[in-house]
């Protein structure tokens, strides 16, 4: 799955229609394509916390972030970014004129945020195992802070679709980090056999980069 995709899809469930690009629809199959790092180095200084392009700046009462253009849907209007600032109850939305849209909100406000996408990662942990696309998946296990993933299988060895199930992992993990602006250096997939209980592979996002 693409990683803008995901993260536009994040978006939406998180900040409603700002964010939600129509150029692309949900149910249109995605190609899979290698990622290459979940994080987007800059050559010049960036605030702590920017993951994927996503700035996170955490102050004693508000919280500001910060999504890049890449991830905004074409027809975002400042008229649209008040909307949701009243609908969300957010202090400030604001759209720059880069394209990027700056969201203010408070500390309270940014852990209901985070409640609600760690709820969603874990329903999309849930409809991966349960759509029949990973046949040999049983359960998968994510750490409270989803930089660790831990996928029960039925077989003994991976195969290509397994294999290629960490790329999605990689990006739920590293954007929920990104969000949170806690950077997650490594997000780790371990595979486990459901009969022996051992770890048949062990996959790190940091040996992608």
């Amino acid at each position: 799955m693409k990683k803008q995709l995901v993260v536009a899809l994040i978006i939406c469930l998180v900040f409603g229609s700002v964010g939600c690009s129509s150029t692309k629809p949900i149910d249109q199959p995605v190609k899979i394509e290698p990622i290459d790092t979940l994080t987007q180095q800059s050559p010049t200084p960036v605030p702590t916390g920017e993951q994927g392009g996503i700035d996170v700046d955490k102050g004693i009462f508000n919280v500001t972030l910060t999504i890049p253009a890449d991830f905004i849907g074409e027809d975002i209007t400042q008229q649209k970014c008040d909307d949701v600032a009243s609908e969300k109850g957010y202090k400030s939305v604001i759209l720059n004129t880069d394209g990027s849209v700056r969201y203010v909100m408070s500390n309270a406000q940014h852990n209901s945020m985070m409640d609600e996408l760690s709820e969603s990662i874990s329903k999309g942990l849930s409809d991966m195992v349960a759509s029949g696309d990973y046949p040999n998946f049983v359960s998968i296990k994510p750490s409270d802070d989803f930089t660790k993933f831990t996928v029960t299988i039925t077989s003994e060895e991976l195969n290509l679709v397994d294999s290629i199930s960490v790329l999605q992992l990689y990006i739920y993990g590293g954007m929920y980090n990104a969000f949170n602006g806690t950077p997650a250096d490594n997000i780790t997939v371990s595979f486990v056999n459901e009969t022996s209980g051992k770890i048949i592979h062990e996959a790190n996002s940091r040996d992608m980069k």
